[in-house]
């Protein structure tokens, strides 16, 4: 403990730009650090990420509504969500994202980038992009809104869950969070409702989540077709 406080002291006293240091992120960073040895799954979260998990796994969030990836190293929207901020804007899947807040976010992280999208319900934040097929920028002012996110889809990414002809269903967990639990039971029964055989459970992409809620889901799994 001593060697830690001492190491402390000598980075904010002696480092030439250590003023500009608050104890607060020298200490965050010696335990991101620490935890960062642990294993790839470990990670210290501040406030700021520890609140964007909880906005994942709630499955809500204030944002504008835009799936983002990096794509030839530039921010790229995957897809825009329906019905929100960014789909009745017009924005497009293949859109780059080049601006937010009339700040390039070239070389940002994604991460970082999608922190600035979000944000309370009811503000607003501009965004330029750059449509690839014509070159043209546009900037749009969006008002951020309430993003529900769907965490269980069916084959055509929506919520129907069709069965094909052979009477196999489909769901796609995208992620296990607080509300998996309901949609996959709603879809289930959606898929057992029309005398599904077999089932196709698809996690690829899937990001993880709430370890309890994944456990739950396996149990749920185990006879679908009962």
């Amino acid at each position: 403990k001593e060697l830690f406080e001492d190491a402390l002291q000598k980075i904010h006293s002696e480092y030439m730009d250590g003023k500009k240091l608050t104890y607060r992120q020298l200490v965050y960073s010696a335990l991101k650090g620490a935890v960062g040895k642990l294993d790839p799954h470990s990670e210290f979260l501040d406030a700021d990420s520890f609140q964007e998990l909880q906005d994942d796994t709630e499955g809500q969030f204030g944002g504008v509504g835009l799936v983002v990836g990096m794509k030839d190293g530039q921010v790229t929207v995957i897809a825009p969500m329906d019905d929100t901020p960014g789909s009745r804007a017009g924005i497009l899947s293949g859109d780059r994202i080049v601006k937010v807040a009339g700040k390039s976010v070239d070389r940002l992280p994604l991460p970082d980038v999608v922190k600035q999208l979000r944000g309370e319900p009811g503000s607003t934040v501009s965004l330029t992009i750059e449509r690839p097929l014509t070159g043209a920028l546009k900037t749009f002012t969006l008002m951020r809104a309430i993003i529900q996110m769907e965490m269980v889809k069916d084959i055509n990414g929506r919520k129907e869950f069709p069965l094909d002809e052979n009477k196999i269903g489909y769901v796609r967990i995208t992620q296990f969070g607080e509300k998996t639990s309901d949609e996959l039971e709603t879809g289930l029964q959606k898929l057992k409702g029309q005398g599904m055989k077999a089932l196709i459970i698809d996690l690829r992409g899937n990001g993880g989540g709430l370890l309890d809620r994944s456990e739950e889901h396996t149990s749920e799994l185990q006879s679908p077709c009962n």
